[in-house]
């Protein structure tokens, strides 16, 4: 789900719909729903823009969804993977997308890729890097922060960099910069 201001809200149903609701209190109204080719895992809403992550690793730039009842939706679609794009985040004017254990990193404005991280969860014994699915990503003042599937690692990344990796198991964090 996605709220944006004026109280209307964008869910995404397994069905492969996308609805747009008016919350008022604890009533709610259908505006308008779409019929999308897959299951949006994630919706962001931003500069008059609603993004959705697909299951297919597609992402899908709808424009016009900011009037009540739009008279005609324009739809981008963008391949990013072959992977699911589980996770999205505005970080300044870029968009930073989650596929398995990479991001790839596009502007929001031009919609091109700028580029693409490989995010290791922890180091093996043979000391290798392990890579793993990303569940988490949290824009913050200090970066993005990244989770990954079983690891006790968290890693804060500011443009292309990991700057710190704190091990929670350990009670121990690197600092690289």
């Amino acid at each position: 789900m996605a709220l944006r201001e004026g109280e209307i809200g964008y869910v995404s149903l397994l069905s492969g719909y996308i609805v747009a609701l008016q919350i008022n209190d604890t009533k709610s109204e259908i505006l308008w729903e779409l019929k999308i080719s897959d299951i949006a895992l994630k919706l962001l809403y931003s500069d008059k823009l609603l993004y959705a992550a697909l299951a297919s690793g597609v992402l899908t730039v709808f424009e016009n969804v900011n009037k009540i009842i739009p008279n005609a939706i324009e739809m981008l679609n963008l391949p990013i993977s072959t992977a699911p794009i589980t996770e999205m985040s505005i970080v300044g004017d870029t968009l930073w997308l989650a596929t398995a254990c990479k991001v790839t990193i596009i502007c929001s404005k031009s919609l091109t890729i700028l580029r693409k991280i490989y995010v290791a969860s922890s180091v093996s014994v043979h000391g290798s890097s392990l890579f793993e699915k990303i569940r988490c990503m949290y824009q913050s003042s200090y970066g993005v922060w990244i989770v990954t599937a079983n690891s006790q690692v968290l890693q804060l990344w500011k443009d292309d960099e990991c700057i710190l990796i704190i091990d929670l198991g350990k009670e121990q964090y690197n600092k690289f910069v």
